[in-house]
């Protein structure tokens, strides 16, 4: 099997695995960052953001790729949101982990339906004002993100 494919599957269970813990113990939150704040082991919020994004990072090797997965890296080193300035640095990486993501997938791959996709639905879940639906722009993103790999790999 393929290291990029190994990588996915980490990521895949990491972010999936973490999602599910946090969703059946605490229930769905504003923002998968919120989670943050329920959690006991602060550390736990950080470690998931950085075990999910670096092997998507090394899965893709693309600069745009690399760029969302730092950025979601930095979003899990600035995890609180209750002091200003960290608050800025966590909101500014988190929508540039979406957006270079995003990017990444049209630019390196010609993928453009996955920012459609993705500007489509986030539209949608605002306009609609879905409940949490940072946390649905977040997952969806994420989940965008590997399967573009995914495919790029496999195809």
């Amino acid at each position: 099997m393929d290291y990029s494919i190994i990588a996915c599957i980490i990521s895949f269970l990491v972010f999936t695995g973490y999602l599910l813990y946090v969703a059946l113990r605490y229930g769905i939150t504003q923002s998968i960052s919120k989670s943050y704040y329920k959690l006991k082991g602060k550390w736990l919020f950080t470690i998931v953001l950085w075990g999910f994004s670096i092997p998507l990072m090394i899965a893709a090797a693309k600069p745009f790729i690399f760029l969302a997965g730092a950025a979601i890296c930095f979003t899990g080193a600035a995890p609180s949101t209750s002091f200003k300035m960290e608050e800025k640095w966590h909101i500014s990486s988190s929508v540039a982990g979406i957006v270079f993501g995003a990017l990444g997938m049209w630019i390196h791959f010609g993928m453009w339906w996955i920012p459609a996709i993705q500007a489509v639905f986030t539209l949608f879940f605002v306009l609609l004002k879905v409940k949490n639906y940072t946390w649905w722009i977040e997952t969806l993103a994420f989940y965008l993100l590997l399967v573009g790999i995914l495919i790029e790999n496999l195809g």
